[in-house]
This record gives C-alpha cells, structure tokens and sequence, in this order.
C-alpha cells in the first residue's frame, strides 16, 4: 500500500490539474446517458477527450469532485485495489467532507479494479466514473465482472461539427464548408491538435499519440517482443484506409503467419486506432472468408504517419464517413457483387442503409455511372429503396423505378446529426 503522504501530494496534483481542465474546457457535443445507480464507463482511444467529458458530466452533478488518474508514476511500483481506498480517504480527510463524485482516470491499470467498482455500486455511495483506453479490457470486465453495474459510452475524436466548435470556425457559404472539410481530413478530430495554432506542433503530437497508443496499450499490454511486425501493420493501415486487405496478403508481404497478424490486427483494434470492415453477404462463411476493408481511428494521425505520394481526399473522406456511422452506433459492411458500395449499415442483420463517398461533384459522366449503377445494383440486390452519395457539393434526388438516390454533400451528412446547413 502506498503512504498516505504520497496519495496526498499526487492527488493535491491531480485536482489542481482537473480544476484547470475544468475552467478552461470547451463543452463536447455528446449526449451521455447515466441512469441513477450506475458507475459510468468512458472509453475511447487515448487523447479523444475522455477525460475532459468526465469532468464535464462530473461538473452537472456536484463540485465536490475527486479526480485522479491512474497513469501517475507513484502506481508503477503499488497498483494495488487498496490504494483506491485511500485515495477517498485522504480527499475526505483534508476537504472536510466526502467526494460528491468520483472520477478513476485510466483505472484498467489498477489491478482487481473492477472488484472495487462492484463494490461501489452495490454500496451507493458516491457516483462513479471511470475511464479507460483499452477496449477489451473494459468492455470484457464490464460484461462479466461488473455486468448491471456499468453504463459504458464510447468516445470518439471531435465530429466535424464539434470541429467547428473547437477551431472556431464558421461557414457561411459551400466554399467555407469546403475549406473546413479538407482543415478536418487533414488534421483529424483529436481535441488537443485541433486547437493547437502550429502546424508543425500539431504533427509532432500526433506521432507522439501514436506511439504511445501502440506502446502502452498494445506492445506492454500484450507484451510484444515482435515490434518490427507489429510497426508494418501499423505503416500499412495507416497507407491503406479504404482499402482491401487479407491475412493472406499480411502474410506474404511482412513474412509473418496469419495467427500472428490476425493477433496484431486484433490488439490494434482493441486499443481503438483501426477497424475491419467485413464484407456485406448473406452466406456468414463467405462473409467471414473474404477480404476487408481497414480504415484508422483519426485521419490526422494518418496523414502524418502514412508513407504516400498522394493526398487520397477520396479515401481520407471515406474514412471520416465510417467513423461517423460509427459513432451513430450502426453496424457497417461494404458491399461487393458487380460493383463496390463503400458502406451497408444493417439493423437486426438486415440491411438498411448503402453509402457511397465520392470526393467530387461527379461531372464527369463515366465516374458518375460507376458510383450510380452499383449503388442501384446494391439496393436492388438488398431490397433497400433509398440509397445515398455523398459528394463535395452536389445535391439532388434521382428518382428510377420507385427507388431514390439522393446526392448529398459529405459536410451536410457529417452535421446531419445537428443542425444541417
């Protein structure tokens, strides 16, 4: 067990550094739902705002917070699930009262943690937040060792209209939402970059955000020794979102089994910097035998750490789509018969919804057929009778057959979740 002075000189820290975060935060545009008799559950990858949103919701219940994060230097020595004990033992002793709430930043690295937060809730006796950056960490132990206890809510980076927000951006016409989109493919959603003013800053935090994401929550978590296979995945999905991929072709292109990338694949989607997408079909083994596609967390992270010649607007917008359906909850697949769909959203297993991305107005007529006619082969094929494009600025309904495909800017599907322009 740690001393109490010890606990007292790192928590006296950690709540100078939440009152700051406090005062100085810009609200994030995210409904966070936390039923009474629950602990809340944070996750996200590391740098997506987690924490200032804890303190943000902690805020509208008490001001009597307790904050403290687990990645202080003084728990690489004593993890232990005691020390949690003494933390609010020692808050309550020198402010006079006890925690109107509590917030466990990046607890998974408390051993038996979860013990404590069954405990907790059980007990009722303070609110509990709790964060963490690896998702199967939390999202297994709230499954088992803590399930009905937990409420978990995944944070994403900035959407784009929390971009806005954040880089004070205001658009008053198609250009401005142009010139904003590219800002946000650019340099991506987390919160810290997007309000740094120096480019060059901003690159040098996000290689340090990658490298502490694939560090801490990837090569120590699941002790990797292979760090040379486990840096050319990373380089090859950060080179190739959008784009379809196999184990096989891991395989024969780094020299290593497939267990061995299908692990690392795993672990990295784990920690939330990339995602399969399987392909939509209605046979599960066809399904699960076939390529996928892979797109990152944050496209900022991307455009800094991918070894290309070429801006690839078209997939960078592709994949800043993705993360928004995901952070919309739905279920994603891409579609392939005679013709490719980026996107089928499904609900109970049945599609829904299909998506194409073009990053352009389509003019020219051979583009616009390739985009058009496998969309309509796809809603054909599903059953779907709407489908969508979404483009830089055009936007339109074309009606054929019944069916509707309608054209929509990529900026106003992005924000069609707020306040469409």
């Amino acid at each position: 067990m740690l001393p109490r002075s010890l606990i007292k000189s790192s928590l006296d820290d950690w709540m100078r550094w939440a009152g700051a975060a406090r005062r100085d935060m810009v609200a994030r545009r995210v409904d966070v739902i936390w039923p009474k008799g629950f602990a809340l559950a944070l996750t996200g990858v590391r740098r997506s705002g987690k924490t200032f949103l804890a303190i943000d919701v902690a805020s509208r219940l008490s001001k009597q917070l307790l904050y403290f994060n687990f990645e202080d230097p003084i728990f690489v020595q004593d993890n232990d699930v005691g020390n949690l004990d003494t933390i609010v033992s020692v808050y309550t002793e020198y402010l006079g009262h006890e925690p109107g709430v509590i917030i466990f930043d990046e607890i998974q690295n408390v051993a038996g943690w979860e013990r404590w937060v069954r405990k907790c809730v059980d007990t009722q006796r303070w609110p509990l937040i709790i964060t963490g950056s690896s998702a199967k960490l939390l999202s297994s132990e709230i499954a088992t060792s803590i399930s009905g206890r937990c409420i978990e809510q995944h944070v994403w980076p900035l959407s784009f209209h929390e971009f806005l927000s954040f880089s004070g951006t205001t658009c008053t016409s198609p250009d401005m939402w142009l010139s904003a989109l590219r800002r946000y493919m650019n340099r991506g959603g987390f919160p810290a970059v997007v309000q740094e003013p120096d480019d060059d800053a901003k690159r040098l935090i996000l290689q340090q955000y990658l490298s502490d994401m694939v560090l801490k929550d990837v090569i120590d978590r699941h002790e990797i020794r292979a760090k040379r296979s486990l840096d050319q995945i990373v380089l090859f999905a950060m080179t190739n979102v959008a784009s379809l991929f196999s184990y096989q072709s891991m395989r024969k292109a780094f020299g290593m089994t497939v267990d061995l990338a299908h692990d690392y694949v795993r672990y990295l989607n784990d920690a939330f910097i990339l995602f399969e997408v399987p392909r939509f079909h209605q046979n599960l083994k066809v399904q699960a035998r076939d390529s996928r596609k892979m797109y990152v967390i944050d496209t900022g992270l991307r455009n800094v750490h991918a070894r290309s010649i070429h801006e690839d607007l078209g997939k960078q917008a592709e994949n800043i789509v993705y993360i928004e359906l995901r952070r919309r909850k739905q279920e994603i697949f891409y579609y392939q018969e005679q013709g490719e769909v980026d996107f089928i959203t499904t609900s109970m297993g049945k599609p829904d919804q299909a998506f194409q991305v073009c990053y352009s107005d389509m003019t020219d007529e051979a583009t616009f057929r390739r985009e058009y006619d496998s969309l309509r082969r796809c809603m054909k094929n599903l059953h779907l009778t709407v489908g969508h494009i979404l483009t830089l600025n055009r936007e339109e309904s074309l009606v054929d057959g019944g069916d509707t495909i309608k054209l929509m800017p990529i900026y106003k599907f992005l924000t069609a979740a707020h306040d469409a322009p």
